[in-house]
C-alpha cells in the first residue's frame, strides 16, 4: 500500500510538473506571437509613415522646387521688365512654399503630439495655380469642365488636385512647350479626366532627373480610392487619363 501510494504521489507530481510545463511552453509561444504582431505592426507603421513623408516631399516640395529651376531658366532668356519680375515674384512664391512645406513635414515627423495638417488645395486652385506657372514658360493651360462640379466629392477633389500638380510638374521638367489641354467630365457615378500635353521634340540637356516615382504615385493612389489611372504617350502628346467611381 506504501509504494503504490508513493508511486500515486511521483505520477501525481510528474502530471503536474508536465502540465505546468505544458501551459508555461504555451503561455511562453503565445507571448512570443504577440511580440513578433506587435513588431510587426510597428514595423508597418514605421513604413508607412516613411511612405507618408516621401509623398509629400515629392509632390509639395519637388513640385516647387521644380517651378524655381524652370522660371530660373526664364531668367536667363531675354525677356522683358514685366515678364521678368513676374518669373522673379514665382521663384519667391515658390521658394516660401516649399519652406513652409518643409516646416510642415518636420513637425508632423516629430510624432503625433504635433499635427499640422496639409492645407487642402481643391481642383479649381490647382488649375488656376498650373494656368499662372505654365503661362511664365510659355505654356497655356485649356480646361473643358467645370472644376468646381459638386457632385466630386472632397476626396475626390484632392486627389483630382494632386494629379493636376504632379502632371504640371512633369510638364515643366520633361514636356514640349505649347498648349495643355484638360478634359474633364462629371456624371452621376464617375468622374473622369485627361491631361494632354506636347512631347519634347528632342530630349533637353538640361532636363531635370525623374525616376517615374509621381506617376507610380499618382497610379497607387488612384487604385486606393476605387479608381484607374494611366499615362502614357499617344499621337504626339503625353496623356495622363485617372477616372473615379463616385459612392
Amino acid at each position: 500500500m506504501t509504494n503504490f501510494a508513493a508511486a500515486l504521489l511521483v505520477a501525481t507530481v510528474s502530471g503536474a510538473v508536465g502540465l505546468l510545463l505544458t501551459v508555461g511552453t504555451a503561455r511562453e509561444r503565445r507571448l512570443q506571437e504577440r511580440l513578433q504582431a506587435q513588431e510587426k505592426a510597428e514595423l508597418e507603421a514605421t513604413l508607412a509613415e516613411r511612405q507618408r513623408i516621401a509623398d509629400e516631399l515629392h509632390e509639395v516640395i519637388a513640385h516647387d522646387l521644380t517651378v524655381i529651376a524652370m522660371y530660373s531658366r526664364v531668367l536667363e532668356q531675354p525677356i522683358d521688365a514685366e515678364l521678368r519680375e513676374q518669373s522673379q515674384q514665382t521663384i519667391r512664391d515658390a521658394a516660401h512654399k516649399a519652406l513652409g512645406d518643409l516646416r510642415r513635414v518636420v513637425e508632423q515627423a516629430r510624432g503625433p503630439e504635433v499635427l499640422v495638417e496639409a492645407p487642402r488645395e481643391g481642383l479649381a486652385d490647382a488649375f488656376d495655380s498650373a494656368r499662372a506657372e505654365l503661362k511664365g514658360v510659355g505654356d497655356e493651360l485649356v480646361v473643358d469642365g467645370d472644376p468646381a462640379d459638386e457632385r466630386v466629392p472632397r476626396l475626390l477633389d484632392g486627389a483630382l488636385a494632386r494629379i493636376v500638380r504632379e502632371s504640371v510638374t512633369n510638364v515643366l521638367k520633361h514636356g514640349g512647350r505649347g498648349t495643355v489641354e484638360v478634359t474633364l467630365r462629371v456624371t452621376t457615378g464617375t468622374v473622369t479626366m485627361s491631361i494632354r500635353s506636347p512631347l519634347a521634340a528632342r530630349a533637353r540637356r538640361d532636363d531635370l532627373p525623374s525616376g517615374g516615382y509621381g506617376i507610380m504615385r499618382m497610379t497607387a493612389r488612384a487604385k486606393q480610392l476605387g479608381g484607374e489611372l494611366n499615362a502614357g504617350a499617344r499621337n504626339g502628346m503625353w496623356t495622363v487619363e485617372v477616372g473615379f467611381p463616385i459612392a
